[in-house]
């Protein structure tokens, strides 16, 4: 497709014009929320509100209202769960023209599906005359027609999946009543090419187990890469890159009918129902920890010996280091009475595991104890996001002293960093959360430095690396004669580390990155095992984790 720019010449640097078609004045939050940060932004700006009035031989039914009647009493009733529990959820109407003074009302007319929507003529010549740089669209529908052009660079949109809107009230529902794995979003340039347009940006979330969470997390999700979409625009004074046309899947996005939502409700209760008796017995899955003194290439890991986890303890997260001649491993303890992990120390013998103590304890949670070593040192960057921070720890005396050495980064949530030197350069790999939402498994981010030590990395061009559930995020690293290897957990409905792949590095540089997946490493190994989401190998010992069903 052409590549469309702005001239800016004159006058200098105006803020870049943005018009917000909405289906009405009264938006969700997440939406008040874009449109708030947008007004607050030096580049940019929305200049109207432009409200569409939708003509539709459609009719709404008295069947069509009891189905969003019954749907938004699900949401409600979750929400109300949910909040019980700590996690919020939003649905509550604020209006936008405080926000936007100038607004238009223009008439849309709609297909038979009422999906389509198009205007033409006198509603047309309107849009035309605000001289709008871009036109965001965060009403239902999509776009058809010369309206398409009627922003210098086109109509931008969010979509969930495969909806074209990031206002539907069926947003995250179908994904939970289906059990899908992963929930899909996109950002993209609205075309008359194709079904559903030019994909600007796009990735997949792990699906949450009930539709008002799975909504809001796909809303921020869609937002953030919406605001990083503007941001870029403005400043580079034209459209990012573009990957093509994308056809529509025809997955169906209308709301459930009744039948369907006595499904999902059935199905919600259930899962209820079984968390709240397994709660009861002091059953819950549980992680544990296996060895076996192999190379990870020839390591058959059925007859790995298991690490037997501590009363009210699981363990995880397992990394392995040898010194004098004796394996060790460093791994997360997790405490279900403090709620938080430590960072504890096994010795590993031909056929059992001694607990030496306790590495590193702190106010807040600590896992995934990434070691290397460097100008003949040992170091340690464990997980430290609760502290808003990627810490290095360097032995003082091994394996139990240890001490602060240095923060790489501050004020950022970020999970299970490693670090490792390739072609002079020193490389972190680590898992950002973008909409603070606590998802830690969508993006992968890589920064470079001089030093391990330093505290000023340089983000790799190409970040994020993957915004995708199913390779996102980190779960150990390997080596051979010839190659690295990034291990990256994959997720599921409503669990956590279903299993891991072995990536090998193909390309690593300050302007590109490739892995390719060279195995699936599926929980099959042991009975009564449901999941696998982490290893380790430093070529004499392998290790690595697994998820069963066991007493607290």
């Amino acid at each position: 497709m052409n590549q469309r720019t702005i001239d800016f010449s004159k006058p200098i640097n105006p803020k870049l014009k943005i018009g917000l078609l909405v289906d009405s004045e009264l938006v969700p939050k997440h939406l008040f929320d874009l449109a708030q940060w947008c007004q607050a932004q030096s580049t940019l700006t929305i200049s109207h509100l432009i409200v569409m009035d939708a003509s539709s031989p459609r009719r709404r039914t008295m069947t069509n209202s009891l189905r969003t009647s019954c749907l938004s009493a699900i949401h409600w009733l979750e929400t109300l769960l949910l909040n019980k529990y700590g996690l919020k959820t939003y649905n509550v109407g604020q209006l936008l023209d405080a926000l936007i003074p100038e607004s238009i009302r223009i008439q849309m007319v709609s297909d038979a599906s009422g999906h389509i929507r198009t205007c033409s003529g006198i509603e047309l010549d309107k849009i035309k005359s605000l001289k709008l740089d871009v036109l965001l669209m965060a009403g239902s529908g999509t776009l058809r027609g010369e309206v398409l052009n009627s922003a210098a660079l086109g109509v931008i949109s969010a979509v969930h999946s495969d909806e074209n809107d990031i206002c539907g009230g069926t947003t995250g529902f179908w994904e939970v009543f289906f059990k899908h794995d992963y929930t899909g979003f996109a950002v993209r340039l609205q075309s008359n090419d194709a079904n559903d347009g030019h994909e600007i940006v796009s990735g997949r979330m792990r699906t949450h187990n009930y539709y008002s969470l799975n909504r809001m997390h796909i809303r921020q999700k869609c937002l953030y890469y919406v605001k990083e979409t503007l941001s870029s625009i403005a400043n580079n004074r034209r459209l990012p890159p573009c990957f093509g046309l994308m056809p529509f899947k025809k997955m169906t996005h209308d709301v459930p009918n009744l039948i369907v939502q006595a499904k999902y409700i059935a199905a919600l209760g259930y899962r209820l129902i079984s968390r709240a008796v397994r709660s009861k017995l002091r059953i819950d899955f549980k992680w544990g920890v296996a060895y076996k003194k192999n190379d990870w290439n020839n390591l058959v890991m059925e007859t790995a010996i298991k690490i037997p986890n501590p009363k009210n303890h699981f363990l995880a997260d397992p990394f392995v280091i040898s010194e004098s001649d004796r394996d060790y491993c460093f791994l997360e303890d997790y405490d279900y009475s403090t709620q938080k992990g430590h960072i504890a120390v096994y010795e590993l013998h031909a056929n059992s595991a001694e607990y030496l103590g306790n590495a590193l304890v702190e106010p807040y949670h600590l896992s995934f104890p990434y070691l290397f070593r460097y100008k003949s040192e040992l170091y340690m960057c464990p997980e430290t996001s609760r502290n808003r921070q990627i810490r290095v720890y360097k032995c003082l005396h091994f394996p139990l002293q240890w001490q602060l050495h240095s923060v790489l980064m501050d004020d950022v949530s970020a999970a299970d960093t490693m670090l490792f030197e390739r072609d002079g350069r020193w490389w972190m790999l680590t898992n950002m959360d973008v909409t603070e939402t606590g998802d830690y498994c969508t993006e992968l981010n890589i920064y470079w430095a001089d030093s391990p030590l330093s505290s000023k990395w340089t983000a790799h061009m190409a970040n994020p690396i993957f915004i995708d559930a199913a390779k996102g995020r980190n779960a150990g690293l390997l080596f051979d004669a010839t190659h690295i290897y990034r291990v990256s957990q994959k997720q599921s409905f409503d669990f956590y580390g279903k299993e891991f792949s072995i990536n090998r590095i193909d390309r690593l540089d300050e302007t590109a990155y490739q892995e390719t997946e060279v195995r699936t490493v599926p929980a099959d190994f042991f009975p009564n095992t449901f999941g696998a989401h982490h290893m380790h190998s430093n070529g004499v010992v392998s290790v690595f984790d697994f998820l069963q069903l066991n007493k607290i």
